[in-house]
């Protein structure tokens, strides 16, 4: 979801960062979770557990910024 100061039809226009921030939490969690473990070894189960912890955590961080 843009913020209201977006502008679809300008090419040029950029939302506002925190909400590119908010938009983009799954991937930074994947990218942190990366770092964190192997991801060729784990299981589809384990990595999905670790990846809500992430999330939730991130959740958490970006409501304490607002």
């Amino acid at each position: 979801m843009a913020s209201e100061n977006f502008d679809s039809s300008n090419h040029t226009s950029l939302d506002e960062p925190i909400f590119v921030l908010r938009d983009n939490l799954g991937v930074l969690a994947v990218q942190v979770l990366s770092a964190k473990k192997d991801l060729s070894q784990m299981s589809y189960d384990d990595m999905l557990r670790e990846l809500l912890e992430i999330i939730e955590d991130l959740h958490k961080a970006y409501d304490r910024m607002n």
